[in-house]
């Protein structure tokens, strides 16, 4: 307890659940980019803040509002729009790298879900235990596959691998360090996550000779659009629950601030007559204990 730790059953289960669920995340996304683009697979894991809101509902039947309603279906709109199942390019690509890239935004939903139930907890306790989980599971499963030849010491392979590791593990430490000190600004630093599809399109024009039909930034358009104000109003009703008086209760058995102020001044009156009433029996009384 004293450095962070989870202490109650419920708190352990969340965390298992946090580190497993995002420890998938970054295995679906290594195999869906063997497929398809990076803008694509980006753009599709950016409709994780519908899956927020789907898992917190059928998790903690958490009621949704018209509007979120309608910002999913926009949503799921962008996708159909971004994945064009109809054309040629994305019939190439094979299914399963969009089953995993909808997938990955599946599990990344309920990391979320999961990181908002480990509040208590501290965020560089979850951070290690992600990240321990994540080396041990990855380093079992690239041996059960066969997946872990190392390329000869001097190769260019090895900057580019120290810098995914290093850039992956500074980018997962800038968000986790973000949402722990945002305060009452999550709403705005929430949005400043969806930065990073858009970084990622750019890059991968840039870099990578990548390029997106006008269908397809239509669609990203949608996606973001609507991802970003579902988190906006979810981080804000948040901060407004949270900054709401302390004092104030729902429950009617329990007595208002005024009868509370009044029976409080009742109290004082009475227990102020009753010392006046012994002290004059105290007076009455001490020349007979002489």
């Amino acid at each position: 307890e004293r450095h962070g730790c989870p202490t109650t059953l419920r708190q352990c289960w969340w965390l298992a659940l946090r580190c497993l669920c995002g420890c998938a995340c970054v295995l679906l996304e290594f195999f869906t980019l063997r497929g398809l683009p990076l803008s694509i697979a980006t753009m599709i894991w950016g409709t994780i803040s519908a899956w927020i809101v789907i898992w917190a509902a059928v998790l903690f039947c958490e009621r949704v509002s018209l509007l979120a309603v309608a910002c999913i279906a926009v949503s799921f709109q962008g996708l159909a729009l971004v994945v064009e199942p109809w054309s040629s390019v994305s019939k190439a690509a094979p299914v399963s790298c969009y089953v995993g890239a909808v997938a990955m935004a599946m599990l990344g939903g309920l990391v979320y879900v999961s990181l908002r139930e480990l509040k208590s907890v501290r965020y560089h306790v979850v951070l290690n235990f992600f990240q321990g989980t994540s080396l041990l599971l990855g380093l079992t499963l690239g041996a059960a596959l066969g997946e872990l030849p190392l390329p000869p010491f001097p190769s260019k392979s090895w900057g580019y691998l120290i810098g995914v590791g290093l850039t992956a593990y500074l980018g997962e430490v800038g968000i986790t360090l973000g949402y722990a000190k945002a305060g009452r600004s999550l709403a705005h630093v929430s949005v400043l996550k969806f930065l990073s599809p858009l970084f990622s399109t750019l890059w991968g024009t840039l870099y990578l000779g990548e390029s997106l039909s006008v269908v397809q930034v239509i669609g990203c358009a949608l996606i973001m659009g609507a991802s970003m104000t579902i988190l906006y109003l979810k981080s804000a009703a948040a901060a407004e629950q949270a900054d709401s008086p302390v004092g104030v209760s729902d429950n009617e058995d329990e007595p208002s601030d005024e009868s509370s102020t009044a029976g409080g001044e009742h109290t004082a009156e009475a227990t102020s007559s009753s010392e006046t009433s012994e002290q004059e029996t105290e007076d009455e009384l001490g020349p007979r204990r002489v």
